[in-house]
């Protein structure tokens, strides 16, 4: 079995499939495909695919991961996965179906750091397209209810399958001087390794006349079927279509449907309990769009290209340049390079991209409202592409009950009780409703919990993969994925977690302490963590121990290590609110035991401590004893790489650091400027901050007294015979005078003949 994440292109089952045929000619007899089916027709052609496989008549299946979970076949000896599979559950399932009868069997996974990770990525992204565009999605239906553009086209399929029961997709071909209508079925049959929808035929747009398909397999039914549908639908067109209009403009006219009453007003005007209402499958952005490009750019725009240009794309800019890209793959020429340039700038465009709302988008917002109770049941009808919904009319406190119900299955007491306050505080002083404060806090609640737990998901299988790349190959990979399942630790674990009354270090403790050092515990609890995480995307205990137990691995990957331990910290700060001085001692602990264990994570671990310190500056901007303190407990180039600023900020403490910083770094332009605002925002250069300056420069290089001493002139010149005082014990090296001499001379003339008179 190979696994394939796509069904078509080019890592896709299809192609593919053709590819391997073609090379080895050897498989095409007992070769197939399986992928998740949208038509009941498909579904049963692949499902006598999976039938031959189970009885040895096909001996290689290419397969999506649609493929039977429940498949029993006992003598499958590979699998193959195309692509990392996103989650290591997701690689056991589809890997486990190899070997069942105990005999050896072999899995492979193909991987390449620049591909793999992406493709899961993309399939992440287009299910979770941010939380600003969710709730816009959701809040659009609460206001008011749009339709796409409808066309004639569509009405005339409508009527056949109302007149003769028989369901039609009408396709629009012009090319090459042909206007035509293909009509097909929803019935498909199969055409070497692909499925093709079964065809009537098709009519010729401007004289009205039809070909009936002649191809047996392609056929639907038989001459006198096919003969039969197209001459009804030829006969809509000339009833329908105004008498003398040809039948080409009657085709390409498009028609608003008005716009209906969205869910809140529906409910507000209503006094049953329940009410109805259809959403369409889209809105009519696209159509907007369409009717904008093809006015403002060019007419060889249209929603085909809009809707490629959409698939897969995360932002206003990558939809704007995937714009001008599908454009040219459609029409085969390039816009002029201004018109891409404006196209790039549009504000229209990316005004309009967060509000496109396609299919998937309305199933998501139609279910996160009934699991607010407000859609009680709802039905969806791929025919006319419509959600026919049934309302039902809460009050606040039902509408904040089914929220309570849906997050406690996720999150403690503690946070469920909560609930009521917020949503009703955010309520009166936002949006004047619970229903939109309830929405928002769901869906920001999916964001943090399952979106995370999703992507925590995919990082742990590439994590496992790229343990097989170290020292240790295979078995390092067997052994992530063996933890990952049976580490010992996770029931212990995950009871701990459950039974807390108040997140806090103790457990961090408890589990560093427990291991003792020892490679397979740390296994075991890196295992545990794993797998914990996707259950609990953001309790900081568990990115604490992940952290030590990938510290503790010699050839882990440290930058993921260096990843989870501040991820852990920043999380106790903000969403548990641990304090300062609870932080930096934690902190110390935690790398005191790290090392204890290990002692070659010390030079990992010891520029995090001053990290903390940078941290509390951040907070207090007006504390300069804390600069000199990390000046005097830190090295120079831990904080050169914790702090990279060109332009001084709001921030006395940290612009005084860095004005330090930049005196180590010889430039002294920069360091007059950094000093300077410090200087002029929050402190006063006195004499107590004069002594400490010389304290600090007592046992530094030369030259970073001589800028030192630049600076100092330049902020204040009657410091000048003091800096002179206070260093001149120092002061041995007649070039040094010198360099302090030229460089005061470039400030002032004055302070210049004074110095002079000293040397």
């Amino acid at each position: 079995m190979i696994f394939f994440p796509h069904r078509t292109y080019t890592y896709g089952v299809e192609d593919i499939l053709g590819y391997i045929n073609q090379t080895f000619p050897y498989f095409r007899d007992i070769s197939g495909y399986y992928y998740g089916a949208e038509k009941n027709s498909e579904d049963q052609a692949l499902t006598e695919k999976q039938r031959l496989f189970k009885i040895n008549k096909l001996s290689l299946l290419v397969a999506t991961k649609a493929f039977g979970m429940g498949i029993d076949k006992p003598n499958i000896r590979y699998t193959i996965h195309l692509n990392m599979p996103p989650s290591i559950e997701s690689y056991y399932q589809e890997a486990g179906r190899a070997g069942r009868d105990q005999n050896d069997s072999y899995c492979y996974i193909l991987y390449h750091k620049d591909v793999d990770k992406k493709i899961n990525l993309s399939f992440f992204n287009n299910s979770f397209k941010g939380q600003e565009r969710e709730l816009g999605y959701v809040n659009e239906l609460l206001a008011e209810i749009t339709f796409p553009y409808s066309d004639n086209v569509r009405r005339i399929q409508e009527l056949v399958v109302d007149e003769l029961g028989i369901i039609v997709k009408i396709n629009r071909w012009q090319q090459h001087g042909f206007d035509r209508l293909y009509i097909n079925s929803d019935e498909v049959y199969s055409i070497g390794n692909q499925q093709r929808n079964k065809s009537f035929g098709y009519i010729n747009v401007p004289d009205l006349s039809s070909v009936v398909e002649s191809d047996v397999t392609r056929a639907y039914g038989d001459y006198g079927t096919c003969k039969k549908v197209l001459d009804q639908l030829v006969q809509f067109i000339k009833t329908e279509k105004p008498s003398g209009a040809p039948a080409q403009q009657w085709l390409d006219t498009l028609f608003q449907i008005p716009k209906k009453p969205g869910i809140e007003e529906v409910l507000r005007k209503t006094n049953e309990e329940y009410s109805y209402i259809e959403i369409g499958f889209e809105n009519d952005k696209i159509n907007q769009l369409n009717d904008y490009l093809r006015n403002k750019y060019d007419q060889g725009f249209n929603e085909y290209i809009i809707r490629s240009a959409i698939s897969y794309c995360e932002s206003p800019q990558e939809f704007a340049k995937n714009l001008t890209n599908k454009y040219h793959a459609a029409t085969g020429h390039w816009l002029d390079f201004d018109v891409r340039d404006e196209i790039l700038a549009d504000p229209f465009i990316r005004r309009i991209f967060p509000q496109i709302r396609l299919d998937q988008d309305t199933y998501k917002a139609v279910y996160r409202l009934s699991l607010l109770g407000v859609i009680s049941d709802f039905t969806v009808d791929y025919r006319t592409r419509m959600v026919s919904a049934t309302l039902r009319k809460c009050s606040d406190a039902e509408i904040i009950s089914e929220l309570k119900k849906y997050i406690g299955l996720y999150e403690p007491q503690v946070i469920v009780d909560q609930i009521d306050q917020k949503l009703t505080g955010n309520a009166r002083q936002y949006s004047n409703s619970v229903l939109k404060e309830a929405i928002k806090y769901l869906i920001e609640f999916i964001y943090d919990r399952i979106a995370d737990k999703r992507r925590r998901a995919i990082d742990e299988m590439e994590r496992a993969i790229l343990a097989g790349f170290g020292k240790s190959g295979n078995s390092a990979f067997e052994e992530a994925v063996y933890f990952y399942f049976d580490s010992k630790i996770t029931p212990e674990l995950r009871a701990d977690l459950k039974s807390l009354q108040e997140v806090n270090l103790d457990l961090v403790w408890k589990y560093i302490t427990k291991t003792k050092g020892k490679s397979d515990e740390i296994g075991h609890l890196r295992g545990a963590c794993s797998r914990l995480l996707i259950e609990n995307p953001d309790n900081p205990v568990l990115f604490l121990l992940m952290a030590f137990a990938n510290y503790s691995t010699p050839d882990y990957d440290l930058k993921v290590a260096q990843a989870d331990f501040r991820k852990g910290w920043e999380l106790f700060l903000t969403k548990y609110q641990m304090s300062f001085s609870e932080y930096e001692a934690g902190l110390k602990k935690f790398i005191e035991l790290t090392i204890g264990f290990n002692k070659f994570t010390k030079k990992l671990l010891e520029p995090e401590l001053v990290r903390v310190k940078i941290h509390f500056l951040e907070a207090n901007p007006s504390r300069l004893d804390a600069v000199f303190d990390i000046l005097e407990t830190s090295k120079i180039s831990d904080l050169n790489q914790l702090i990279i600023l060109k332009m001084p900020g709001e921030n006395s403490s940290v612009n005084f650091l860095c004005g330090i910083l930049w005196i180590h770094d010889n430039d002294a332009v920069q360091a007059l400027r950094f000093l300077k605002k410090s200087i002029d925002d929050d402190f006063f250069l006195n004499e107590g901050l004069f002594n400490k300056l010389m304290n600090y420069a007592k046992n530094k290089e030369e030259i970073f007294k001589a800028i030192l001493a630049q600076i100092l002139v330049e902020l204040e010149p009657s410091y000048l015979n003091s800096i002179h005082k206070a260093l001149e014990d120092d002061y041995t090296s007649t070039v040094l005078l010198e360099q302090i001499i030229n460089s005061i001379k470039r400030i002032n003339n004055k302070a210049y003949e004074q110095f002079g008179q000293i040397k």
